[in-house]
Parts: structure tokens; C-alpha cells; sequence
């Protein structure tokens, strides 16, 4: 149970840390924020968050080539929000410029987008946090099995804190 309450902790955390970065980005609208971020990703879900794409930029972000659209209501739908919702939200975010319409098929934050100026500190940001909950994680019992114990240290090999 501890290993619980500190993987709570753990994601309070790096959920907190993220809202204020994205209330600075989005003018104090945490929803805005999350809706974008729900469509940024969305839009390159299918590839590996580990491995740049086919062309992407010494910054590691996909191509807009590489995107795909996500509609309203699959956005919706991932965060239990309702349709008419989710769709005022995207609406503001094409009239501020932060996603565009594809035709029928949904919403895109284009690659431009992503290394907006003012993107910047959310994206050290998120690093930093990330960092530091790799780090927690590390440190705590978290990774604990409730049935087996420790997991493997070599199953961690890939995370460095």
C-alpha cells in the first residue's frame, strides 16, 4: 500500500508541475491546455515516443508528413468530456492558431506549432518533471510488486533519473 500512496504522490507531482506550465501557455485555461495536449499527442500516437521520425528535426518533433488528424469526438471519447465541450474548446484553439482543421478528418497542432517560442518552457518543463519523477521512482518503493517484489533492476535499464 505505500508503494500506492507514493505513486500517488509521484503523479500529483508531475501533474501539478505541468498544469502551471500549461496556464502560462494557454492564459490561465487549464482545459484549453489539456485538449491541446490531448491533441498534439494524439496526432502522433502511432509512432514510438522513443524513436524520431522519418525525417523529424535535430529537435526530435514528427513532421507534419507523419501527423494524423484526431476528430472531436475521438477526443472527447479519450477524455470523458462531452462532444459539445471538446468541440467549443478545439474551435478556440484553431481561432488562436494552435491546431488547424483537416478537412473531414479532424485537428492537427502542425510541427510549427510545437516549437512555438512560447512552447519552449513547457517543453523543459516537462523534461525537468520527468527527470524528476524517474528519479522518485528510483527512489522509492514504487516499483515494488506487491506479490513478487522489486522489479527487476535490468527491466529499468532504459530510465535514467
Amino acid at each position: 500500500m505505500v508503494a500506492h500512496h507514493q505513486a500517488l504522490q509521484m503523479a500529483a507531482d508531475l501533474f501539478l508541475r505541468m498544469t502551471s506550465s500549461l496556464l502560462d501557455v494557454f492564459d490561465g485555461d487549464v482545459l484549453n491546455g489539456v485538449v491541446f495536449l490531448a491533441i498534439a499527442r494524439a496526432n502522433v500516437h502511432h509512432l514510438p515516443a522513443w524513436v524520431s521520425a522519418d525525417g523529424a528535426g535535430a529537435d526530435g518533433i514528427a513532421p507534419d508528413s507523419v501527423r494524423r488528424p484526431i476528430s472531436v469526438l475521438r477526443i472527447a471519447d479519450s477524455m470523458g468530456l462531452s462532444y459539445e465541450t471538446v468541440r467549443r474548446r478545439v474551435n478556440q484553439l484553431v481561432a488562436d492558431g494552435y491546431c488547424c482543421r483537416i478537412g473531414r478528418n479532424g485537428v492537427v497542432v502542425s510541427a510549427d506549432v510545437v516549437r512555438r517560442v512560447e512552447f519552449i518552457p513547457l517543453a523543459t518543463e516537462s523534461g525537468t518533471a520527468v527527470r524528476a519523477l524517474v528519479r522518485d521512482v528510483h527512489r522509492s518503493r514504487v516499483l515494488e510488486d506487491p506479490v513478487q517484489g522489486l522489479v527487476s533492476p535490468g527491466s529499468l535499464s532504459g530510465l535514467k533519473a
